[in-house]
């Protein structure tokens, strides 16, 4: 915590490294929001696809026959 205040050569080098390890972290922190927003499109996409798939995959329900007596006037 103190490199950035010390003046000596080995304070400096901490500093470089701190900062370089503090920018990697943002970087990678950034690219996974970037990924994780890839993939909620492409979940969504897929279940999208997945559900339109399953609506022409299934077969047409046959009309149920009444059960009993038909009158004349169903027939």
């Amino acid at each position: 915590m103190l490199s950035p205040v010390l003046k000596s050569k080995r304070a400096v080098q901490m500093n470089i490294v701190m900062r370089a390890f503090v920018k990697l972290r943002e970087l990678l922190a950034h690219r996974l929001e970037q990924v994780e927003s890839t993939l909620k499109l492409h979940d969504h996409a897929v279940a999208t696809v997945y559900q339109v798939q399953k609506l022409q995959a299934a077969p047409p329900e046959p009309p149920q026959r009444r059960i009993g007596f038909r009158t004349t006037e169903e027939q």
